[in-house]
């Protein structure tokens, strides 16, 4: 707070769709720069980065926008997604080693996440006054995290953890 104005109200001058399209794309974002990073230390097929995770975030967004609060528009969206989501999977399986599909579901959870912030489901973020879609987002990250920190702790040998990179 400021002595004279009150608090500061960093995003005022944005209005509030364009807030929540740079929320989407902060958060999708970050779930793109994590799954970056395992895809630099792979050789194999890896799905998704800091390109993909906010355009699917987007697409999330602009299909719940447009559809004007109708629920079937979303799900046949996350069923398109889902059905390209399948693809790189099969890809993955035919590809050598163990195909893992955390990458594919966090997807889906940022497609989701972007429809959520659409219809307002997840509001007055700037005011901190609920904290879902932060939590959502540090939930995805802080699993897949963890799940690389179980493996190294747990001592799984280098191809196993190799395999499970992708999960």
């Amino acid at each position: 707070m400021t002595p004279d104005t009150g608090p500061i109200h960093w995003f005022d001058w944005l209005p509030p769709e364009g807030f929540k399209i740079l929320l989407v794309l902060f958060l999708s974002f970050l779930v793109g720069l994590e799954r970056e990073e395992h895809k630099g230390s792979d050789v194999r097929y890896g799905f998704g980065g800091v390109r993909t995770f906010p355009l699917i975030g987007l697409i999330g967004y602009a299909i719940a926008l447009l559809s004007g609060g109708e629920l079937l528009p979303v799900g046949l969206g996350l069923l398109a997604v889902a059905g390209f989501l399948l693809l790189s999977y099969w890809h993955k399986l035919v590809g050598p080693g163990v195909a893992g599909i955390t990458s594919e579901m966090s997807a889906l959870m940022v497609y989701l996440m972007g429809a959520l912030v659409s219809h307002d489901l997840i509001r007055d973020l700037h005011h901190a006054n609920r904290l879902e879609v932060r939590l959502v987002d540090v939930a995805l990250c802080v699993g897949v995290v963890c799940r690389q920190r179980r493996h190294q702790a747990c001592g799984l040998p280098s191809a196993a953890g190799a395999c499970c990179r992708g999960l």
